[in-house]
């Protein structure tokens, strides 16, 4: 019985994820949740309430993902108004274009995050409840036993959202090249080709549903998030029908609907680098569809919440030119923000980062520079001040700033990182794959393995980068220059059929490039194989232009 209890409350806290805060707000009394923001994933990571609050201080974030109308329905019904007696305001339903397909997920699913009250009402008292569903959900250790392993696998299940960024819950989505990549083609493989048919207890449930918040007397704006529209080419049909259907039913009920997803085009729902994948935006597109919402609900709620400072404005306002790619305008509202409060170090952090990457390393320098100096335990600046530091070559300088970052955040995996790379141009290989590995333990980026594989090479621990090189193959195509190091590795292992292998597919990648062709010549010399060796030598002179 101990053991059970244990193994419940590691699981408890070792899946714990935004659903539980959500669930949290919702149950706790002293926490008022006038206007609230309804819908699937696509609104839980598209929507940032924090620049929401000019209207309500009291927003709050509660899309799940793959809720349904249904779902909302019964949660509407059975606790947010019914066992937890909570009076909405203003509610920001967002819907998809395919929310009345067939949904799986039930109410009953959540039980793990119910108040414990609420859940025994339940199992004994409501008559329509999967009692099954009910107590299967209920225990970490019951709901999650079968991701306990799958959770090992680092590159699998690591984290596609910035948790530390969650704010009333939202969660912002990153881009995270290996899980995109596996579930693109999952996706891709999954696809039927056929045309899913609605579900009228779903298209019922939205209604009944609407029905319920305007008889409570609940203000309802409807609002359609934008997909990234050139890669939904196969299903632009699809959405246009349903759109017009739910245009259809906001006109009957003389329902807002801000559609941006059809009625409402903007450029975003054109530009690949604001989405995590085809349907749901990323932190940088949170940023922008916010600002776009924000701009649009003025006109139709009070600005009964949070005024927000001039320093706030034009730092948004700069986030959002930044995005789009204005550097300049991004400069001059940044420049305002830092003018309209010297204390603050956000205008000077978001400068840096420009300057940095225009390569304006003196500029750079002093941003992050007076970052440090506002807030002298700010991880994040002091990591940007030691890459500056770094680019100039000034690496004792670099180093310190880099160790203070990590000690202040242990889980700053770009500190990891930069810190490996002072140390491998330094010529200390062994400390560069430490820090590359940290980094790689916190978040399995390709840039990150590629870096540690690079260190073991250059640390001559061959057998290391190997199985870097091995392990990098299993989530993502290998570039040129990684075939040419797991050769390198294979070649060094006296693994020359494997090293030859390598180097052939480096020279399919760039057949131009006389390298693979070099390495190749050196492994036939140590095989004994002369008239191979002279091909391959002949090869790279025919490439170099030596005849």
């Amino acid at each position: 019985m101990t053991a059970a209890y244990f193994i419940e409350l590691w699981m408890s806290r070792a899946f714990r994820t935004e659903r539980n805060g959500q669930y949290e707000a919702l149950a706790d009394p002293s926490q008022p949740l006038r206007l609230v923001i309804l819908g699937s994933s696509r609104a839980h990571a598209g929507i940032n309430p924090r620049y929401l609050e000019t209207f309500d201080e009291s927003v709050y974030n509660l899309a799940m993902n793959s809720n349904s109308p249904l779902f909302y329905l019964e949660w509407y019904r059975k606790l947010c108004r019914g066992h937890l007696k909570r009076k909405l305001e203003t509610v920001l339903f967002c819907v998809d274009w395919n929310m009345f397909f067939p949904n799986r997920r039930t109410f009953e699913q959540d039980s793990e995050y119910w108040p414990r009250s609420f859940f025994l009402k339940t199992l004994l008292f409501d008559a329509e409840a999967s009692k099954r569903a009910l107590l299967m959900n209920r225990f970490a250790s019951v709901k999650h036993r079968a991701d306990v392993l799958y959770r090992m696998i680092k590159f699998r299940t690591q984290d596609t959202t910035v948790p530390e960024e969650s704010y009333r819950g939202f969660t912002p989505l990153v881009e995270n090249e290996t899980i995109t990549a596996i579930q693109t083609s999952e996706a891709d493989r999954d696809r039927t080709g056929s045309r899913v048919d609605d579900d009228p207890k779903q298209r019922r449930a939205f209604i009944d549903l609407m029905d319920e918040f305007q008889k409570d007397g609940v203000k309802v704006i409807l609002v359609g998030l934008p997909d990234y529209f050139p890669e939904m080419a196969e299903y632009m049909k699809d959405m246009k029908d349903a759109y017009a259907s739910i245009r259809k039913f906001s006109d009957e009920r003389g329902m807002l609907f801000l559609d941006y997803n059809g009625g409402r085009t903007t450029p975003i729902s054109y530009w690949r680098q604001l989405y995590y994948n085809r349907t749901h935006l990323n932190k940088q597109g949170s940023i922008l569809f916010t600002r776009v919402l924000w701009d649009e609900l003025k006109n139709y709620l009070p600005s009964k919440g949070r005024v927000q400072s001039a320093c706030d404005e034009a730092l948004w306002t700069g986030d959002c030119k930044s995005i789009m790619g204005d550097n300049q305008e991004a400069i001059r509202y940044y420049l305002n923000a830092a003018r309209a409060d010297p204390t603050r170090y956000e205008p000077h952090d978001r400068l840096g980062v420009i300057y940095f990457d225009k390569r304006q390393d003196a500029e750079a320098l002093a941003e992050f520079t007076k970052v440090t100096e506002l807030d002298p335990n700010n991880a994040h600046g002091l990591m940007c001040l030691a890459n500056v530091l770094a680019k100039r070559q000034k690496y004792s300088e670099a180093v310190t700033c880099f160790e203070k970052a990590i000690r202040l955040d242990p889980h700053l995996d770009i500190a990891y990182y930069g810190l490996g790379q002072v140390f491998l141009v330094q010529g200390k290989p062994q400390q560069a794959a430490e820090y590359f590995g940290k980094a790689v333990s916190l978040k399995p980026y390709n840039d990150y393995y590629v870096a540690l594989a690079s260190a073991y090479l250059e640390a001559k621990e061959y057998a290391h980068a190997m199985r870097i090189y091995l392990n990098m193959m299993n989530f993502t195509q290998l570039d040129f220059n990684s075939y040419i190091g797991l050769g390198t590795a294979y070649f060094e292992l006296e693994k020359y059929a494997a090293a030859l292998s390598a180097f052939s597919k480096a020279a399919e990648i760039n057949p131009a490039d006389p390298v693979p062709y070099e390495h190749a010549a050196t492994i036939y010399q140590k095989m004994g194989h002369p008239e191979y060796e002279q091909q391959m030598r002949n090869k790279v002179r025919e490439l170099r232009g030596n005849p």
